[in-house]
């Protein structure tokens, strides 16, 4: 299962980054990046409807 990553950077905080993985089955995992570290230990999976409600939709 090959995906592509994304990294989008929250428009609140600078030195937050949001870490996406999308996988070819259509399966999304979120994790973030805080000053360059990985915050989490692990992936969260996520719908492409809370992305867009969560990330894109409030900047």
């Amino acid at each position: 299962m090959n995906g592509s990553i994304t990294r989008i950077t929250d428009p609140f905080n600078p030195s937050k980054v949001w870490v996406v993985k999308h996988y070819g089955c259509g399966n999304y995992y979120v994790n973030q990046e805080v000053c360059g570290r990985q915050f989490n230990h692990r992936y969260v999976r996520v719908t492409l409807r809370h992305l867009r409600d969560v990330l894109f939709e409030r900047s």
